[in-house]
């Protein structure tokens, strides 16, 4: 599928960058970049002696960080949750195999 590219612009920090992506793209980069703008204001605030690369490469590194944290605990989720999988499926598989005959209670 060819996604016609468009022109667009976000302000980081008071700077504007012109950016080229798909129309359909164009809110997830503002999302990103209002995200990234609190983030980097946040640290300039945090350590008025930071530069602006120091700033963009810390925040850089905190988001990655961030995201490998979430990667790594979503892995852990799907682990779990196919090891809940398997156990279920073993339980099935056993009372399929081997079926307990059923008792009625006779009604009184």
């Amino acid at each position: 599928m060819n996604h016609l590219l468009v022109e667009t612009t976000i302000t980081l920090l008071g700077r504007h960058y012109k950016l080229k992506c798909s129309d359909s793209d164009i809110p997830h980069l503002q999302k990103a970049a209002s995200l990234l703008e609190e983030k980097m204001r946040a640290l300039s605030q945090s350590d008025s002696l930071f530069s602006l690369d120091k700033i963009v490469v810390v925040t850089a590194l905190n988001m990655v960080h961030q995201l490998i944290q979430f990667e790594a605990e979503k892995d852990n989720s799907f682990n779990h949750i196919n090891r809940k999988l398997q156990a279920l499926q073993e339980k099935l598989e056993s009372a399929l195999t081997h079926p307990t005959p059923m008792q009625l209670d006779a009604i009184k």
